[in-house]
């Protein structure tokens, strides 16, 4: 009866420390043998499962951005726009060159509803003497979907390539604009 009584109340006092606390926030649980950190709401949580659910959220992220990515290659269009004094809602508005480099910093403002996502310059280069074509480039600039650029109702700077002219020849070039309408 005696042995009885006395497992009784080990069994009691074990199962009273389940944790030992190390500080208010973390405490150690003898059972499963994982250290626990309190969190923002209140709730108990151990490193491992901490771990486990940040692991879930970076997927979902990374899905999330798989399909608003494969959404907005399906319904990128190429978008009209202006001069800064035209009636359009995109409108390029001046370009400043970086020192003695190729690029520019270009200042576009987008008052439509669609989003920018990218940016295509050609840069055709003639000969001053006989107006024959000496060479082409091209310059595509492809923002990142999360890029806080190109939002609608925005004014952004876009740092491109626009290479001087060279020697002996004159240049012509054109600015394609594209982007598609993230809310349908």
């Amino acid at each position: 009866m005696k042995r009885t009584i006395l497992f009784i109340i080990t069994l009691i006092i074990l199962s009273c420390s389940k944790y030992e606390y190390k500080s208010d926030t973390k405490r150690f649980n003898t059972i499963t043998g994982e250290t626990e950190y309190l969190t923002n709401i209140g709730e108990w949580k151990s490193v491992r499962k901490t771990k486990i659910e940040k692991e879930e959220e970076r997927k979902r992220i990374e899905e999330e951005r798989r399909l608003r990515t494969l959404k907005r290659d399906r319904e990128i269009m190429r978008l009209s726009w202006g001069l800064e004094d035209s009636e359009k809602e995109i409108k390029y508005i001046t370009s400043t060159r970086l020192s003695s480099t190729d690029y520019v910093n270009m200042r576009i403002e987008n008052n439509s509803i669609y989003e920018i996502e990218k940016l295509i310059l050609n840069h055709n280069f003639y000969n001053i003497s006989d107006s024959t074509i000496v060479s082409e480039e091209t310059d595509t600039l492809l923002l990142d979907i999360d890029s806080d650029k190109g939002k609608p109702f925005s004014s952004d700077i876009y740092r491109v390539y626009h290479p001087k002219t060279k020697e002996g020849t004159y240049k012509d070039w054109n600015l394609s604009i594209y982007g598609w309408s993230p809310d349908n």
